[in-house]
């Protein structure tokens, strides 16, 4: 007949066990699990333990006393793009050609009530740091809220990587605060953190 598992689905599996198996262990046919292995006494997964709710409330009141910022002064959030969303995609000569993509999004109405114009240096200063590179005018972002790419900054000693130090673009990590948390989690929060956008004289 068939050779059978030596172990019974998700017992008895060991890393010394599974070494004497070299061509593998075959643990049988999948099985149903739920929700015999769900540890909730109801047997239910909780979508929405009160804990979160509790807290989501408390952040969304904060938000909402919050929302209206500074002029200036912008929640920045990061994007990918198709051709270049790995830091290693910017070392092939195909996939960067064209438009920089390391731009700084912002709304035509945020663009115009600083005096900002497209393609214009802007500089982007966090608590933590500053970065300078082009303004990319776009309605296809939210007022009050500007994004920069992440996985540029190829400009730094050793990179080794010919091709993407032509197009080395700006690090979004040198203005990302390391103190920044998210409320309702409590992990770092690398997107909505404060930013304010200052524009450059052009060069002569």
């Amino acid at each position: 007949g068939a050779w059978r598992s030596p172990f019974r689905p998700y017992t008895g599996l060991n890393l010394k066990r599974l070494k004497k198996y070299v061509h593998g262990v075959d643990l049988g046919p999948l099985q149903p699990r739920l929700p015999e292995v769900l540890r909730t006494k109801d047997k239910i997964i909780d979508l929405a333990p009160t804990v979160f709710l509790d807290r989501f409330e408390a952040v969304m009141a904060g938000s909402a006393k919050t929302a209206k910022l500074e002029s200036g002064t912008f929640r920045l959030i990061g994007r990918r793009h198709l051709r270049d969303n790995n830091s290693w995609m910017h070392n092939s000569k195909r996939l960067v050609k064209g438009k920089g993509r390391c731009t700084v999004m912002m709304h035509p109405e945020d663009a115009a009530i600083l005096g900002t114009q497209d393609q214009q240096t802007v500089r982007v200063r966090s608590r933590v740091g500053v970065i300078e590179l082009p303004l990319e005018v776009s309605a296809d972002i939210m007022r009050g809220v500007v994004c920069v790419p992440h996985g540029y900054g190829h400009n730094r000693p050793d990179t080794r990587l010919s091709v993407a130090e032509t197009t080395a673009g700006e690090s979004v990590n040198d203005i990302t605060d390391e103190m920044l948390i998210d409320e309702l989690t409590g992990n770092a929060a690398f997107s909505g953190q404060l930013v304010s956008i200052e524009p450059l004289p052009a060069r002569a």
